[in-house]
């Protein structure tokens, strides 16, 4: 059993064709008594451990236990065929920030689909920056959350395809959303609050204006009394247009807050900014506007038609968008959230 795994291991990093039967029980001997690896025999969990690897390998291990349930002898492939030693590492780093992050919110890992688990950790092994690698902890720590239940397997491999410079942008777009958002959310609830007595003092003074004015009607006639009733109904219309434009103002702000966040132009190179867009994560845009421009038309007494030309300028803007599926992973790749 111990020489079947180390085999396992071995074929990741020397060609396993390389060895005759006599070299290959040579390699195994070797490989046995140093300290490389040292098998420890534990029933019904996985059963690698090493003195070189990271002292994080038993928490790691613990970890997985707890994520996969009752399937341990399927999970032992995840960490014991055919990977690397490079992506090994990974998986133990990556495991141990996301029990880190457990740790500290209390989350209580529940087990997950090793349909889901297994191209998670698959994927995430391949990442080597640290920043990265939080992404991922954050993303496997979410999942785990019985509170939170996202079982989306899509994630994993869109994650896989990014880049920290994609990533950062789109998060940095997410939190600008979220902070205007926020923003106007809280400036529409002051509104709403505001408004009723707002409307019914506007609707108050229209009435006051029409009751003064029909005062106005019933004197006699005279320049004093037109000029009255001309202020009297000026001042009506304004406060009519202010009525109106009381009532739009929630309108605006509810657009205003369902507005797309735009992707700034120029942060990342045009094949990046297509990688988004093949992801699904940014949409492009182009919106087409017309513009007149003003002419001036000569007039000739003695002509009985004025022809001219008439110039309109079109034009278009193009822009990039931040697409739901790219807040739905930010926030689940990241701590400070609610999903």
């Amino acid at each position: 059993l111990v020489q079947l795994r180390i085999r396992s291991w071995l074929r990741t990093i020397y060609p396993y064709s390389l060895y005759e039967p006599c070299q290959r029980a040579e390699v195994v001997t070797k490989l046995c008594l140093s300290s490389c690896f040292e098998p420890v025999y534990m029933e019904g969990k996985i059963d690698i451990s090493s003195t070189t690897i990271d002292k994080g390998l038993d928490v790691a291990k613990e970890f997985l236990q707890k994520l996969i349930g009752p399937s341990l002898e399927e999970a032992g492939l995840l960490l014991k065929e055919s990977i690397a030693l490079w992506r090994f590492r990974n998986q133990v780093s990556i495991l141990e920030k996301a029990n880190e992050i457990c740790r500290r919110k209390g989350i209580n890992p529940s087990p997950v689909s090793l349909k889901l688990l297994c191209p998670l950790m698959d994927a995430a092994s391949l990442e080597e920056d640290p920043d990265m690698q939080s992404k991922w902890a954050a993303l496997l720590s979410n999942m785990v959350d019985s509170e939170k239940n996202i079982q989306n397997h899509v994630f994993p491999y869109i994650l896989g395809q990014l880049s920290l410079a994609e990533f950062a942008l789109l998060e940095a777009c997410i939190r600008e959303k979220r902070k205007r958002v926020r923003s106007l959310s809280q400036e529409l609830e002051l509104f709403n609050e505001s408004f009723p007595a707002a409307e019914q003092e506007l609707i108050q003074k229209m009435a006051d204006y029409d009751q003064r004015i029909g005062e106005q009607k019933e004197l006699p006639h005279d320049f004093q009394r037109m000029k009255t009733i001309s202020d009297l109904s000026a001042a009506r219309r304004k406060a009519r247009f202010e009525l109106m434009s009381l009532k739009n103002k929630a309108r605006q702000l509810e657009f205003r807050i369902a507005d797309p966040q735009v992707i700034p132009d120029g942060v990342l190179r045009d094949f990046k900014m297509s990688n988004l867009t093949r992801l699904g994560l940014a949409k492009f845009l182009r919106e087409t506007f017309a513009e007149p421009v003003q002419i001036d038309i000569p007039i000739d007494p003695e002509d009985h038609h004025v022809s001219t030309e008439a110039d309109v300028v079109v034009a278009h803007t193009d822009t990039h968008i931040v697409t739901e599926l790219a807040e739905l992973l930010i926030v689940a790749c990241s701590e400070e959230w609610d999903v």
